[in-house]
């Protein structure tokens, strides 16, 4: 199971999530029990449908507390570039290189847009429009 958008950040961002037992030693953890973990339990992490269904929901959790709080939307920020850490993928920008889809790319995509954009409602936006089209 695929899906487009998510196929996109993983090319983009994959080379930057890695499964917290083989990542750089100064990856970010972003696993659950972080600031940044996502709170949608992934209840069959063998299903790759549920997976999408998942992290998919962590980018309007992460829409919506990005509207709110202003210094977690900071936070996000600073991961711009980062390598994640999490339990999901392996540092591979695609699904054939083992890779699977983790909210980490989300995450990522959400500090290069922090970067891009003035504004954090011009964001919040863009997050949505992505989250109704993915």
């Amino acid at each position: 199971m695929q899906n487009e958008y998510l196929d996109e950040l993983l090319a983009k961002y994959g080379h930057l999530v890695w499964n917290k037992w083989n990542a750089p030693e100064d990856a970010t953890y972003i696993g659950r029990g972080s600031l940044y973990g996502n709170p949608i339990p992934l209840t069959n992490p063998k299903d790759p449908q549920e997976r999408i269904e998942v992290i998919l929901e962590f980018q309007k959790y992460l829409t919506r507390r990005l509207k709110e709080d202003a210094i977690f939307a900071g936070a996000v920020m600073s991961l711009k570039g980062r390598d994640l850490a999490c339990y999901c993928s392996n540092g591979k920008s695609s699904l054939d290189e083992g890779a699977r889809y983790c909210h980490g790319l989300i995450l990522l995509h959400a500090a290069d847009l922090l970067h891009l954009h003035d504004s954090l409602s011009d964001v919040v936006f863009i997050l949505e429009k992505e989250s109704e089209n993915a």
